[in-house]
């Protein structure tokens, strides 16, 4: 039997539910860069390491904090139950922070490029955030994501109970 919910309740259900889906992809995505320890620079490592370690940590972070970024046609979160630990808070803005300024927009603040002559040599002095969650970072946030997912879900539920 379909439940047809009223619309502020069928709008958080939905919110509810998108924002547990995106934030066990990014918790995947962290359980995946502690299983291949990937917390290294770039010069730390050679080949496609740096760039599959890039596209799993671009994806840890625009999916984790996509349900804590306005959107169209769903409410925000309710940031009742949500508790941070310090740490995790700490974690949690950086990571809202990063994504802001590197992630998915490209800031202005986190990239300088800087022209170099001498004589016949030209290059281009680079500086770009790299694309790096600390081993002990992804260890957090691992436990963190499972934390909210279960927080979410136990949500998602209570709007359901009220109805028979």
């Amino acid at each position: 039997m379909i439940i047809n919910l009223p619309e502020a309740e069928k709008a958080m259900f939905d919110k509810l539910t998108v924002s547990c889906m995106d934030i066990g992809f990014a918790k995947k995505c962290g359980e995946y860069l502690l299983k291949k320890g990937w917390h290294s620079y770039e010069w730390q490592r050679r080949g496609s390491v740096y760039f599959q370690q890039s596209v799993y940590t671009t994806s840890l972070i625009v999916s984790y904090t996509r349900p804590f970024t306005q959107t169209r046609g769903l409410p925000k979160i309710p940031a009742e139950g949500l508790d941070f630990s310090p740490d995790e808070q700490r974690l949690h803005v950086a990571l809202k922070s990063r994504r802001d300024t590197v992630y998915a927009h490209s800031d202005g603040d986190s990239y300088s490029f800087r022209p170099w002559k001498s004589g016949d040599f030209a290059t281009i002095m680079e500086q770009r955030p790299a694309h790096i969650i600390s081993k002990d970072d992804a260890e957090l946030f691992v436990s963190m994501a499972a934390r909210l997912v279960k927080t979410l879900v136990a949500r998602r539920e209570a709007i359901l109970s009220i109805w028979p």
